[in-house]
């Protein structure tokens, strides 16, 4: 991902989690505001996937220091609908550990719901359910 993606990613993300299982409410504003502030952290790793010229997928994520060495929080991943099952996310995803390893980083994790269909992608990509975080937010 290069900053000159920011647009197509922003459209992406919001054409993605806009729709079920997520609903979520973003504005393409809110979403270039994320992806800007994303590219101003040194820790930032970003990823796309391509067909024809377009982003079709992204991931954003960043570096981390724990116990082992440096991990890789993933912090968003999405496939455009229509390229949905066809492989393009666990090329992604391939790509994205490839590319870690040679920064020498030593894992990844994410959150995600059990419900959401991200659950079973990711199981079947070499994650495990850690079984060890419940998200909560201030209210």
């Amino acid at each position: 991902m290069e900053g000159a993606d920011i647009g197509a990613c922003s459209d992406l993300f919001c054409k993605v989690f806009s729709a079920p299982p997520w609903n979520e409410d973003v504005s393409p504003k809110e979403a270039r505001r994320y992806f800007e502030n994303c590219f101003s952290l040194a820790s930032f790793r970003g990823f796309v996937a391509e067909s024809g010229g377009r982003i079709v997928g992204l991931a954003a994520g960043f570096l981390k220091p724990w116990r082992k060495g440096m991990e890789f929080y993933l912090d968003e991943f999405c496939v455009a609908p229509s390229f949905q099952g066809k492989g393009i996310g666990s090329r992604l995803l391939g790509e994205i550990r490839a590319r870690l390893a040679e920064e020498g980083v030593f894992g990844a994790m994410l959150n995600t719901e059990r419900a959401y269909p991200a659950y079973s992608f990711y199981l079947k990509n070499g994650f495990s359910d850690a079984g060890l975080s419940v998200l909560v937010r201030e209210t």
